[in-house]
């Protein structure tokens, strides 16, 4: 019986590790990554906007 009590001990173990470090490191950077893209994407847009914008006032004038 001792070595299923140690699986058990070490199955809890890890998935309280997992729980209080792991899970929120990788949400953490996951979020991070995920904010990094969006802004990328939003300076490309801004920029393709921009430009279609200046060249639309400059064929006006």
């Amino acid at each position: 019986m001792q070595p299923v009590a140690i699986v058990c001990i070490g199955g809890l173990t890890y998935a309280t590790l997992t729980t209080a470090f792991i899970i929120p490191v990788l949400y953490d950077l996951l979020r991070r990554s995920t904010s990094a893209s969006k802004k990328w994407f939003n300076r490309i847009a801004d920029a393709e906007t921009g430009s279609a914008a200046a060249e639309a006032g400059s064929t006006e004038a």
